[in-house]
């Protein structure tokens, strides 16, 4: 049986996974298949599928979507990236802690039921903060900026979802990067930055057609990211990193990302490099 690898996608994320598919048969892997997560285990009914000739890449995570990668990586299949990442990154809190423990400097932090929040914010005495979900969730639109004496603080709580939230001081940055890190190298020619406005505070580099192509990255800016990826042990990682006066700071990392946007930007093929690699590992398979 020939090797193959199926790419592990969300509902709606079948584009980029086609493109990256499209980028695997190029290079001579004419078997790889599209499977959504929700679909997976009928798939692995129907199909014939060996830990000797099949690697998975996950480009989706989250609670119900990890168990199914820990469950493939226990019958003995390559799963990229590891599940252990996919749960490490896909909770913004656990992303924070494992950081933390491993000596990455952060913003402070916290995660709780909203009366344990506000109880905090008081007793900490926090002036800037954000509240946010733990998972990503609506592309920002649950992040809220508050302060300790801001009207609209309970209202702000009670709109961010989930039955626990988190509040992380607030970050006085000149911009946000993304890098992208496949193997065991920081792309240079895809690193994309947004700046914040006197308006508008929030920044993003991911779905944002405003969002600007760094043509000459800051080489400790890709050190900074291949170190976070080797930290988090992640393979293929969507690094956002903040630029403050001080230097630069881990905003968040994931692993699963349409990069439709940021391929069109650059004119670069961040998919053809996902591939590469993807291949590269399956070649390992024995």
């Amino acid at each position: 049986m020939d090797k193959e690898i199926i790419i592990i996608r969300t509902k709606s994320g079948h584009k980029y996974a086609e493109a990256v598919a499209k980028k695997i048969n190029n290079l001579g892997v004419e078997c790889s298949k599209i499977v959504c997560w929700e679909d997976l285990e009928s798939f692995m009914e129907q199909n014939e599928c060996s830990p000797e000739n099949t690697l998975f890449h996950f480009r989706t995570a989250g609670p119900n979507v990890n168990p199914k990668a820990f469950e493939l990586e226990k019958q003995g299949y390559r799963v990229i990236n590891s599940a252990k990442v996919l749960d490490r990154t896909s909770d913004k809190f656990k992303s924070y802690e494992w950081a933390h423990q491993q000596g990455i400097e952060l913003p402070i932090t916290k995660k709780g039921k909203r009366e344990e929040i506000k109880e905090y914010i008081h007793n900490k005495g926090i002036d800037q903060f954000v509240l946010k979900p733990i998972n990503s969730n609506g592309m920002g639109a649950f992040c809220f900026r508050s302060s300790l004496n801001d009207p609209e603080l309970d209202n702000k709580l009670s709109d961010v979802p989930g039955k626990e939230i988190i509040i992380q001081e607030f970050v006085k940055y000149i911009k946000i990067f993304r890098v992208i890190v496949v193997g065991n190298k920081a792309l240079d020619k895809a690193v994309f930055y947004d700046e914040p406005t006197s308006d508008d505070w929030k920044v993003s580099v991911c779905i944002n057609p405003a969002m600007k192509l760094d043509k000459n990255p800051d080489p400790k800016l890709l050190t900074y990211a291949k170190h976070l990826a080797d930290v988090f042990e992640s393979e293929v990682a969507f690094i956002d990193i903040y630029e403050t006066k001080d230097g630069y700071v881990l905003s968040e990392i994931n692993t699963a990302c349409t990069l439709r946007l940021h391929e069109k930007k650059s004119g670069y093929s961040i998919s053809n490099d996902i591939a590469e690699y993807l291949v590269s590992e399956l070649k390992k398979i024995n």
